[in-house]
């Protein structure tokens, strides 16, 4: 007996991924870089996809909507629907033993961004920030971080994360006033 080779089918994940690795940056009025905690499935917020990702989710499972995109129930509605129910927990399969150390910052013209958001960087980082560096209480809110900006009035600023140790998507940028 023989087999006939089936041909591959590549698995897609749900288009609502890329709102949680679309990072909004904005500035304060004091200066600042600022943005909110984001790795799909990482719901406890301590920088890795795993397991106890699954205790969070069954805390606030069938909870209703609408989420603040600053609510750790905005992170957990992984589809983005505002609800969380089980298809939300596809998105810690997705991303089981992902892992996010922290964001490289950077700051330049709009010659020096990436080409997509996917294209490798070609500048050096202005700075690291370390996830260690998030402030809140990730129980009960969305960790944040915030970052003086020092880079000329006009500058494009942009935060790519680090990805198990590679550079992820490039944030849409935002200019310092």
């Amino acid at each position: 007996m023989t087999f006939a080779k089936q041909p591959q089918t590549r698995f897609d994940p749900p288009p609502q991924v890329a709102r949680d690795y679309e990072q909004r940056l904005s500035i304060s009025p004091v200066g600042n870089l600022e943005w909110l905690y984001s790795l799909p499935g990482d719901l406890d917020q301590d920088g890795r996809v795993f397991m106890d990702d699954l205790i969070v989710f069954d805390i606030h499972n069938e909870t209703p909507g609408p989420f603040a995109a600053t609510s750790l129930e905005y992170l957990i509605d992984g589809n983005g629907d505002g609800y969380i129910a089980s298809d939300d927990v596809t998105f810690v399969g997705i991303h089981m033993n992902q892992a996010l150390s922290g964001f490289n910052v950077y700051a330049g013209g709009a010659a020096d961004l990436p080409a997509d958001a996917e294209a490798p960087s070609t500048l050096a980082p202005l700075a690291y920030v370390s996830i260690a560096d998030a402030q809140g209480d990730p129980e009960t809110e969305r960790l944040r971080f915030s970052l003086p900006v020092v880079a000329p009035t006009g500058s494009l600023v942009w935060i790519r994360p680090l990805l198990s140790g590679v550079e992820g998507p490039a944030s849409m940028p935002v200019s310092v006033p």
